[in-house]
């Protein structure tokens, strides 16, 4: 027999998983009090399914775990005001008898167990019954009603399982016999959320209608099949027309009109898809200034992307230079990354020299940490070599800048004397 876990072993277990999210992420739940040493008080809440009336609604409860927990379930009670059939509407107080994982409890049951089987249980079964409120309601005609439409469901999901087991029986010599499930689960997928009770009737009455049909089919009537196959080539028709009609009418509608800010955000992406790719023509960034411009001159400003210079000449920047900004940024950190990784290799490698030479007794010419030395001499030379290309190219930029400012006041200076 399995030893027990202790009942504070196994509080600590759910505070921690709690605390940490490591549960399903619709309900949650942790200490009322850090203090509380014996952990009895506990807060959780429940997150309402989505798709139904319950939807982003947050429900709150308070969890008290007796002195033999887990041997027997806590006790559960609502803070939030809600109206469902395993809740004292009085207390909030939910009655173990009505919610089968407190009923049929079990030592392996969380308080998580709890939250969710409230969820599951009762949550959604509600999920599409519209006219169930879980405040300001009356709870008679409630529950008159919840019946009604219970009893709604479990018929449709029986008759829909029927239809479906009659679909398989139907004989594959007609190809259009057999699109009739896939005909079957669309409609079911499409009316399955109905809340009026007249529409679910009618709906009810035709699945009932199509059961009898596709029952006399599968015994070899041949009229049945042959309408089964008109009303199947009639729904591929009309959803064919009604596609045709939906993209004409799509064609018809003027586009909206883009924002300010979809505006620039559209001309961004068109520019970045222009400069993917270096022009042809393009001169050498060194080549500048240029003696001659059209309109007023554009002064460069130096930049340093981490240590790599560049000359910004206009915002944004084009696509092809931060793209070899980005090349040279991942091959210098790749070069920093094997400079560190050997750094930590070759104090291994000392040691192996040590155990070579105290267990062969001389020195040898070739040494672990001599290699590994060699690799690291080269790493370093090539940082420092690119760290010298990139200050000498910074300072080159730096020429073309001034350059350039010279050029641009003699030019300001020319126009002002023209006017």
């Amino acid at each position: 027999m399995a030893a027990k876990i202790p009942r504070n072993f196994r509080l600590l277990e759910e505070l921690e998983k709690g605390e940490k999210g490591l549960g399903a992420e619709a309900c949650s739940y942790g200490l009322a009090d850090g203090e509380d040493m014996m952990m009895s008080n506990w807060n959780g809440t429940i997150l309402g399914p989505p798709h139904s009336v319950h939807e982003n609604r947050i429900y709150s409860v308070q969890i008290h775990c007796g002195p033999d927990y887990p041997d027997n379930p806590p006790t559960i009670q609502f803070i939030s005001r809600v109206n469902i059939p395993c809740v004292d509407q009085k207390t909030g107080k939910v009655d173990p008898a009505k919610l089968p994982c407190l009923a049929q409890w079990k030592r392996e049951y969380t308080m998580e167990t709890i939250l969710l089987e409230i969820r599951r249980r009762v949550f959604e079964l509600l999920f599409t019954f519209q006219g169930y409120q879980t405040e300001e309601c009356d709870g008679e005609h409630n529950n008159v009603s919840y019946t009604r439409w219970l009893d709604n469901q479990v018929k449709s999901l029986a008759l829909y399982r029927a239809l479906l087991r009659q679909c398989s029986r139907l004989p594959d010599a007609v190809p259009e016999l057999q699109s009739s499930k896939s005909l079957i689960q669309q409609k079911f997928h499409k009316y399955k959320n109905l809340q009026s009770p007249s529409q679910t009737v009618n709906a009810l009455k035709a699945g009932y209608e199509a059961l009898d049909l596709l029952h006399s089919a599968s015994q070899g009537n041949e009229h049945d099949r042959h309408r089964i196959a008109t009303l199947v080539l009639e729904s591929q028709s009309i959803r064919k027309q009604t596609a045709e009609f939906k993209k004409i009418l799509a064609s018809t509608v003027q586009p909206k009109p883009l924002s300010k800010r979809e505006l620039k955000k559209e001309e961004s992406r068109r520019f970045q898809e222009i400069t993917a790719r270096r022009h042809p023509d393009a001169t050498p960034i060194l080549s500048r200034p240029r003696s001659v411009v059209n309109g007023k001159r554009r002064i460069p400003v130096l930049v340093s992307a981490r240590g790599i210079p560049f000359l910004r000449i206009k915002k944004p920047q084009p696509k092809n230079l931060s793209g070899v900004i980005r090349t040279k940024l991942d091959k210098r950190w790749r070069r920093i990354e094997r400079r560190e990784r050997l750094g930590v290799e070759i104090l291994f490698a000392k040691d192996e020299d040590d155990w070579d030479q105290l267990t062969l007794d001389q020195t040898e010419t070739e040494t672990w940490a001599g290699e590994i030395k060699k690799a690291l001499d080269e790493v370093n030379t090539n940082l420092k070599e690119s760290d010298l290309k990139n200050k000498e190219l910074a300072e080159a930029m730096w020429q073309v800048v001034l350059a350039e400012r010279k050029l641009a006041a003699e030019e300001e200076t020319q126009r002002s004397t023209q006017r």
